[in-house]
C-alpha cells in the first residue's frame, strides 16, 4: 500500500509494500515508447526493456502515480473511437503525451478514455488507480466495474482503498474533538490535532496526509520539497509495525518530484537523507539502482 500527495509544486509518494521488484530509476527519452516528452521515474527494476514506472515526472513537470486498487480497479475491453490505454501504460502514456493536467483533459473532451486489460509479456497487470498531477492541479483516475472515470482532486493525496470519492468523502466529514482538555491543562501542546488518525490504514493515512499537508507552513526558510518530506514522513511504515503473513509491509522508497527544478529527491528505507538525480538529458545512462 502507498500514499501520493501534491504539495505546492511538488508530488511525494511512500511506496510501500512487503518485499522489493529490484526498484530503479528509470530516464526514458524522446520516441523510445511513442512519447514526445522525456519522462524520469522509479519502476520495476526486473522488466528491463519497458519502463514498469511506479511514479514519474515528465521534461515540463506533470507527474503521475499509480498506487494499488486491490479488489476495486477492473480494467475493460477496448471501445472503439476511444482513447484504449492498458493500465501498465497509464503513467507512459500521460506523462509521454501532454504537457499538463489541464493539457490531458482538454484532449478528453472529444475522446473516451478507457483503461483496458492488456497485460504486458504475459505478466498480469496490477489492480491500480492513478494519481496526477502539476503545479496547478490534481486528478485521480480508477476504472472500476462502472467504467474509467477521472476525478478532480482538489485534496491532492490519494492512498488505496477505498475509491476516491468514499475516501474523499470520509476526509471532509473528518472533525478533531474541539472539547479536548486545553493544553494548558496538559502542559502540552498540539492537542488541537487530539484525534488525528495515525495508523497504517489506507484511510487513515488518506486522512493524515491531507490534514498534515494543508497546514504545512510555506515560507522563505521551508522549500516545498522539505513540505512533501516532512508530510510523507508522517505516514511513512517502519519495518515491523505491519504484517503481511510472514513479512512487513514498510516504506521501501520515498520519492519527491520538484516540479520547478525538475528534480528527483529519493529516499530509501535504510537511508537518512534523500540522493537528488537529475537525469533529464542524459545520452548514455537509462536506469539506477536505488
Amino acid at each position: 500500500m502507498c500514499t501520493a500527495l501534491k504539495f505546492n509544486n511538488c508530488m511525494g509518494r511512500n511506496y510501500d509494500y512487503e518485499k522489493s521488484f529490484k526498484e530503479e530509476i528509470i530516464l526514458t527519452h524522446k520516441n523510445e515508447v511513442g512519447n514526445r516528452h522525456e519522462i524520469i521515474g522509479i519502476g520495476s527494476g526486473l522488466i528491463a526493456d519497458y519502463p514498469m514506472y511506479y511514479d514519474a515526472m515528465n521534461d515540463k513537470g506533470l507527474c503521475a502515480a499509480g498506487l494499488a486498487f486491490t479488489n476495486n480497479a477492473v480494467y475493460h475491453d477496448p471501445i472503439k473511437e476511444a482513447i484504449n490505454v492498458p493500465a501498465y501504460n497509464v503513467i507512459p502514456y500521460i506523462l509521454g503525451n501532454y504537457n499538463s493536467v489541464d493539457d490531458f483533459m482538454n484532449y478528453l473532451l472529444s475522446e473516451e478514455f478507457n483503461i483496458i486489460g492488456e497485460n504486458y509479456n504475459d505478466i498480469d497487470s496490477a489492480a491500480l488507480h492513478w494519481l496526477v498531477c502539476d503545479k496547478c492541479e490534481a486528478i485521480t483516475i480508477e476504472s472500476t466495474k462502472e467504467g474509467t472515470r477521472i476525478y478532480e482532486n482538489e485534496i491532492g493525496v490519494l492512498t488505496n482503498n477505498p475509491p476516491f470519492e468514499q475516501m474523499s468523502a470520509e476526509y471532509y466529514m473528518f472533525k478533531l474533538n474541539p472539547e479536548y482538555p486545553s493544553a494548558e491543562m496538559y502542559e502540552s501542546r498540539g492537542t488541537e490535532t487530539y484525534g488525528l488518525p495515525g495508523g497504517y490504514t489506507s484511510l487513515e493515512r488518506f486522512i493524515k496526509s491531507a490534514y498534515v499537508k494543508d497546514r504545512i507552513a510555506r515560507s522563505g526558510r521551508f522549500s516545498d520539497i522539505a513540505g512533501t518530506y516532512h508530510a510523507l514522513q508522517g505516514v511513512e511504515q517502519p519495518y515491523g509495525v505491519t504484517p503481511v503473513g510472514e513479512k512487513y509491509e514498510y516504506t521501501i522508497y520515498s520519492a519527491v518530484y520538484d516540479m520547478d527544478n525538475l528534480d528527483l529527491h529519493v529516499r530509501t528505507y535504510p537511508s537518512q537523507a534523500y540522493e537528488i538525480i537529475r537525469g533529464f538529458g542524459s545520452a548514455d545512462v537509462n536506469r539506477w539502482e536505488i
